[in-house]
């Protein structure tokens, strides 16, 4: 791919990624908090857990990220997600904070990946269990990951409602 083409490709991506918080944020507004709580099936999550899931994903890459942009290797550590909805309480989350911590998150990433020379996007880390992987790979998984648990979000609430 040409350099103009992968400009294209990254800019559509970053907007992805910016425009993730949104519509997380107009996935859970107005839910109630019977529809925050519900689990769709015994150990699956509720909504306000997968938000709270939300909210620690995005402080693990958001530090991933920024040690490749800055460091231009290093480790990548990896976290039990079930451990930290476990144990962390995302039960009794105020989902507000984690929604504004996502937005606020995102904002601030977008801001310096814009700033980034595009050689930047080829640097890479090296995750715990994953190997190597590159800036331009990180950004892509996670901003997936969010509209991957959107899609959660939505199944659950319409579930909800029936």
């Amino acid at each position: 791919m040409d350099s103009s083409g992968f400009h294209e490709q990254l800019n559509s991506l970053l907007q992805q990624y910016e425009a993730g918080a949104l519509a997380l944020e107009e996935a859970v507004s107005g839910l109630t908090p019977d529809q925050l709580d519900f689990h769709p099936l015994p150990g699956k999550w509720s909504i306000r857990q997968i938000t709270a899931h939300l909210a620690d994903t995005e402080l693990m890459y958001t530090s991933r990220i920024r040690k490749i942009a800055a460091e231009h290797s290093g480790l990548l550590v990896n976290f039990e997600q079930d451990e930290w909805v476990d144990r962390l309480g995302a039960e009794d989350l105020p989902i507000r904070l984690a929604v504004d911590l996502i937005g606020a998150t995102r904002r601030w990433q977008a801001f310096l990946l814009r700033r980034l020379p595009i050689e930047s996007y080829q640097l890479t880390g090296t995750h715990e269990l994953d190997g190597e992987v590159s800036l331009y790979a990180l950004v892509d998984k996670v901003s997936g990951h969010l509209y991957h648990h959107l899609a959660q979000i939505r199944a659950i609430s319409n579930g909800f409602s029936q």
